[in-house]
């Protein structure tokens, strides 16, 4: 059972954010004495899963493109729906027993939805699991702007936190499914689409 992680406070600045991020992910090299010269030692690559977070504000059926991403590209999708109430360190406990294999991308749907998840994240999750970018789609429908406030308060910042760090890609919806699904498409130029009707791997949490 892993450990609950405290929330930050609000005021938490980009900095101490990635910090953390930042010393899972690299292995700083030993202090050395005056005068003297130490070569670090090579690091053994880790291999870690593939991640894409992908977010939308409310109003918008995420859930269906995500499932078409899913069969596209033969990502793993994963829906943290009905965890989303739970403690960050739950969430990622679930997350971890699914995400395992270092040759899928796993898409996860709708996370991390505020801070306290991301710090969880960092703490439990990125020693094996390599963030690729975060897919954002930009929804100004009217149900978006009437259930849109928690998400500019919790979730935004967090997008705008990977957007520092160049990990953001953002997806104007369109006038319909299809079009939104071909605008995203050309977000994922670099991923190769599978030519087969694929099985599909999805995992609901």
């Amino acid at each position: 059972m892993v450990e609950d992680v405290e929330t930050p406070a609000v005021d938490v600045t980009i900095n101490q954010i990635i910090e953390p991020y930042r010393k899972v992910q690299s292995i700083e090299p030993e202090t050395a004495a005056p005068n003297v010269t130490v070569k670090p030692a090579e690091a053994t690559p880790v291999e870690k899963s593939k991640i894409i977070f992908a977010h939308a504000k409310p109003g918008f059926d995420l859930k269906s493109q995500c499932e078409r991403l899913a069969r596209n590209y033969d990502f793993v999708h994963v829906s943290v729906e009905e965890l989303l109430r739970e403690s960050g360190s739950v969430v990622c406990e679930k997350l971890g027993e699914e995400i395992q294999s270092t040759d899928k991308t796993y898409l996860v749907e709708g996370f991390p939805r505020h801070i306290e998840h991301l710090f969880a994240w960092i703490k439990h999750m990125s020693p094996r699991a390599s963030v690729d970018f975060v897919l954002y789609l930009e929804h100004e429908g009217e149900a978006a702007k009437e259930a849109g406030d928690e998400f500019v308060i919790k979730t935004m910042p967090i997008i705008g936190l990977y957007e520092k760090l160049g990990k953001v890609r953002t997806v104007k919806t369109g006038a319909s499914v299809e079009e939104t699904f071909e605008n995203i498409k050309a977000v994922f130029s670099d991923f190769t689409e599978i030519q087969k009707e694929p099985k599909i791997d999805a995992i609901s949490l």
